[in-house]
């Protein structure tokens, strides 16, 4: 699967809080929206100045909160745990350690309590 189709997966499925994704389908869309982040920060601000970030990188941020917080949750399920563990993103350095998690730790094979095993 190409990266563009992972990342887009992750937008199709942006409020789908059940199920289960894989750890390519979260590490496509967290290093697609840091990719977007810094081009777009390389290309406007140069051209606008420091302050555009607020009026467009910060619309753009807030936009994928929700998304990032749907997909952590379907990738705590992957692994076999509830999704309500993604409120520890909200503690500053626990965030950190748990992206780590998710980025890294293997899927549950085969069917757990949250679905199948996705086939992306």
């Amino acid at each position: 699967m190409d990266l563009l189709q992972c990342y887009l997966e992750g937008w199709r499925k942006f409020v789908v809080f059940s199920g289960r994704s894989r750890r390519s389908e979260y590490a496509c869309f967290v290093i697609g929206n840091i990719l977007i982040l810094l081009l777009a920060a390389a290309i406007l601000v140069p051209n606008f100045g420091p302050n555009v970030g607020r009026f467009t990188l910060g619309p753009f941020l807030l936009a994928t909160v929700l998304g990032h917080i749907s997909l952590c949750a379907r990738r705590l399920h992957d692994i076999g745990y509830t999704g309500w563990l993604t409120l520890l993103t909200f503690i500053p350095l626990v965030n950190l350690g748990l992206a780590l998690v998710l980025f890294f730790w293997p899927s549950e094979i085969g069917h757990n309590q949250y679905g199948r095993y996705p086939t992306m």
